[in-house]
């Protein structure tokens, strides 16, 4: 099941869901000393939202995955789409989990008037599914340093 987090649900989890979003930060986050601060702050103003796929076995929850979305608009064309800011996996997840979180995001991000989910990986699985569901993978983010 996958649901989205309100920013005081984050805060009371915060010690789980800080180590999901460090280990899968995207490759443009800056290496800083206050970056989870900066991104918890942005949690709470509601500008990142924090999606956990889990089950529940006997009324115990059993986490499997935190993703990180946030809207983002081109500032020239004016166009919105919901960037899949991070993903970590506490185990592996099925196909059928996989798509279920993906109609999710994209019921998520269509009441937004999002044209496209976006994100960054290198990762040949989210490869393997973006494709398998019709996305595209042809695009190449690129980073120079400076």
């Amino acid at each position: 099941m996958i649901t989205k987090l309100l920013p005081e649900n984050v805060t009371e989890n915060w010690e789980t869901i800080k180590y999901a979003i460090r280990e899968a930060l995207p490759p443009f986050a800056q290496d800083t000393p206050d970056k989870i601060t900066r991104i918890l702050e942005s949690i709470i103003l509601g500008e990142l939202e924090v999606w956990v796929y889990y089950d529940l076995d006997e009324g115990v929850i059993r986490l499997k995955s935190v993703i990180t979305t946030s809207i983002v608009t081109d500032s020239e064309s004016k166009t919105k789409n919901l960037l899949i800011y991070s993903i970590y996996n506490f185990t592996k997840g099925s196909r059928e989990e996989w798509l279920e979180g993906m109609e999710a995001l994209k019921k998520y991000a269509k009441a937004n008037d999002c044209l496209y989910i976006t994100g960054f990986t290198v990762e040949p699985l989210i490869l393997s599914f973006v494709d398998s569901v019709g996305g595209d993978t042809s695009v190449r983010f690129i980073r120079i340093p400076v």
